[in-house]
């Protein structure tokens, strides 16, 4: 039996479906004989303080939509700029907007 430590945070616990693939990750290694230690981003809250959460999800997101538009002006400027399209492709990933985010990955990795 390995002791396994894991550490999820950011995209990986954004949505109730990414947070579901952690807990399988978690349950699989789990089932086969592994001592797992786990740690997720410290938010300051509790797992059931859903509308705290709720409540700052809702903040985050509003805050990449105010961001989004100057991103979007960054790459317009200067579609070969990887900080931009990273920042572009995490926004887009955050406002739940994947054919967006997945373009801007496709050019990333065009640019490797």
């Amino acid at each position: 039996m390995a002791l396994i430590v894991k550490k999820f945070g950011g995209t990986s616990v954004k949505d109730a479906e990414r947070i579901k693939h952690v807990a399988k990750n978690i349950t699989d290694d789990y089932k086969k004989g592994n001592d797992i230690k786990k740690a997720a981003n410290d938010s300051g809250m509790s797992q059931t303080d859903a509308d705290a959460y709720n409540a700052e999800l809702e903040k985050s997101k509003a805050e990449f939509e105010q961001a989004l538009p100057l991103v979007e002006k960054a790459y317009k400027y200067d579609s070969k700029n990887k900080n931009a399209l990273k920042i572009l492709q995490n926004i887009y990933t955050a406002l739940d907007r994947p054919e967006d985010a997945e373009k801007i990955k496709a050019e990333l990795d065009a640019l490797k």
